[in-house]
């Protein structure tokens, strides 16, 4: 203000309304300017620009508001990763290939919300929002681990998160040492018709480099589990709308996923529409496949949620994904 006075004094009164008329002109053109462009829709969301007071939105075009569809895959390494090119292995970008067809996996589902394991840094992220809103399907709203790591826990979404959790640091006692999960949890609340919800998605340790005496590291996965959960129940609060997805890097079983349960809160295993014919995971070296991605649901969550679904195999990703319907008009009903 005093620079604008001082500014004054050096024009002509005869010239001052005019100098003002113009300056003021330049600021509407700013203000206006900084609404419609100054937030680009290609930046990413972090955790801290979710207001908890702010109602979950959803973009026009659903048959039913009230229905909410959700997907999680395991994208293997949309970041630069050891790859074989030509001849040799060296550090390389994820193939265009890979990332044409997982962007056409992810048109076809067209779910609301997509958990994803295995995201590059932020800069990857942003760049598959960007492809998929140059091909049709826009997701306002992201979230991605802040763990410096090419292998992150990431989520695009419609609709706005009342809160998200970024527990990239989960620590536990393991065996009498200090361990840490290797990429902890991602989660967000979400209110749909009302009802106040909560998904969170996770990539447990892979058995890969265990040795026999490490039980292909169950013993490790069942107590990243239990501090997972830990985490989970406090972000939840009287929350009982619970989602729990990702990749479990193990079969499903009961002394896996009872350990994300507690006196608080229980799990419980969402079956897929051909139970005996699913599989999610390819290991290509031992020619093998196994189901490794699922969904753990709480029983009043598992009330309105569709048999979970796969979508084909593809050269995306050694992974399949896998997505859920959840229809809150039937808590009307209940």
């Amino acid at each position: 203000m005093r620079l604008l006075k001082a500014l004054l004094k050096r024009i002509p009164k005869g010239e001052r309304a005019f100098f003002l008329a113009i300056l003021a002109f330049l600021w509407g053109l700013w203000a206006i300017g900084g609404f419609f462009f100054g937030k680009n829709s290609s930046e990413l969301e972090s955790h801290d620009s979710f207001s908890q007071n702010q109602p979950s939105e959803r973009g026009s075009g659903f048959a039913n508001p009230d229905c909410v569809r959700v997907c999680s895959w395991n994208v293997r390494n949309y970041s630069v990763a050891n790859r074989r090119v030509g001849e040799e292995w060296r550090e390389f970008p994820k193939p265009e290939s890979e990332k044409f067809q997982l962007r056409k996996s992810l048109r076809t589902i067209n779910a609301d919300i997509v958990l994803l394991q295995e995201m590059g840094d932020p800069a990857f992220l942003d760049e598959l929002r960007s492809d998929l809103r140059s091909e049709g399907i826009d997701y306002p709203f992201a979230a991605i681990t802040s763990r410096d790591s090419s292998m992150r826990l990431a989520m695009l979404s419609r609709l706005r998160p009342e809160k998200i959790l970024d527990a990239h640091s989960i620590s536990f006692n393991f065996k009498g040492d200090r361990r840490f999960s290797p990429r902890g949890t991602l989660g967000a609340q979400f209110r749909t018709n009302g009802v106040k919800w909560c998904v969170f998605t996770v990539h447990l340790k892979s058995k890969q480099g265990g040795r026999k005496s490490d039980k292909n590291f169950f013993p490790f996965r069942c107590s990243e589990a239990s501090a997972i959960s830990s985490k989970i129940v406090d972000f939840a609060g009287n929350s009982n709308m619970i989602m729990l997805c990702g990749d479990f890097n193990d079969e499903p079983s009961t002394g896996l996923y009872l350990r994300f349960s507690n006196r608080i809160l229980t799990f419980a295993l969402l079956p897929f529409v051909d139970g005996d014919k699913a599989w999610t995971y390819y290991w290509a070296k031992k020619d093998a496949h196994y189901v490794y991605d699922y969904f753990l649901l709480s029983n009043s969550l598992m009330k309105i949620a569709s048999p979970a679904m796969l979508a084909p195999f593809s050269v995306a990703s050694d992974h399949r994904p896998i997505y859920t319907d959840l229809d809150f008009s039937k808590i009307k009903e209940n």
